[in-house]
């Protein structure tokens, strides 16, 4: 980089991206090992610069990528990945992103704290991952409508565990919230599959949200 006194080796931090594939999909497709291995109409989205000698933080990683991405000008499939906010300390404001980003087929966000540094190979609390891990098939049992922090409609389906471990749901889409409260029996006493980020000890789950309905499944095939 110009900027720079003297040349350095880094990473490019990025991921595939397509505005009209979820990233499920995506991801099946970029993992490919048979097949049609061609994907295109594909974005690199940056989202981070690594040096390899040298440690730096995270405002200084972000000019960097600011420049790559604008050094980039012929290639029009280069872009900046998209910074969601920047805010102190907050969980309820991390949980409105984090489930806008799955209302929107995203698999989870990724916090870095501004002043913390990153090296290649090793992990430190400066970042933080928010994403869901396990799948897992319930059985849903009951439907509570509330408020949310906004004053909008907000809705729990409730479910159970084969152990009797009750989970409770959050139904984040406002189509699905349309669904269930105007024909309960669609979904009640009925499988259905859920992600969590993860599994404790006593069969409960961390943040559980509700993916997609199971009509294949009997009543009692759940776990």
């Amino acid at each position: 980089f110009p900027s720079h006194d003297k040349p350095f080796e880094f990473i490019i931090k990025a991921e595939a991206y397509r505005y009209d594939t979820p990233f499920k999909v995506l991801n099946g497709l970029l993992n490919r090992r048979v097949g049609d291995y061609i994907f295109q109409d594909a974005l690199l989205m940056v989202h981070d610069i690594v040096p390899l000698n040298k440690v730096i933080r995270l405002d200084e990683r972000m000019r960097l990528v600011d420049h790559f991405v604008e050094s980039c000008t012929s290639l029009n499939f280069v872009r900046k990945a998209e910074v969601l906010g920047i805010s102190e300390y907050n969980e309820k404001l991390w949980d409105r992103f984090f489930y806008n980003v799955l209302e929107n087929a995203g698999e989870g966000i990724i916090a870095k704290r501004t002043t913390g540094v990153y090296e290649v190979g090793k992990r430190n609390s400066d970042v933080l991952k928010k994403k869901l891990e396990i799948t897992i098939d319930v059985l849903a049992i009951e439907l509570r409508e509330s408020v949310g922090d906004k004053g909008n409609p907000s809705l729990t389906l409730i479910c159970k565990r084969k152990n009797g471990a009750i989970v409770p749901v959050v139904i984040a889409k406002h189509s699905l919230i349309d669904k269930f409260l105007n024909d309960p029996k669609c979904v009640l006493g009925k499988v259905v599959t859920v992600r969590a980020m993860e599994e404790f000890e006593n069969g409960t789950l961390r943040q559980p949200v509700f993916a997609y309905e199971r009509p294949d499944k009997a009543v009692d095939d759940y776990e």
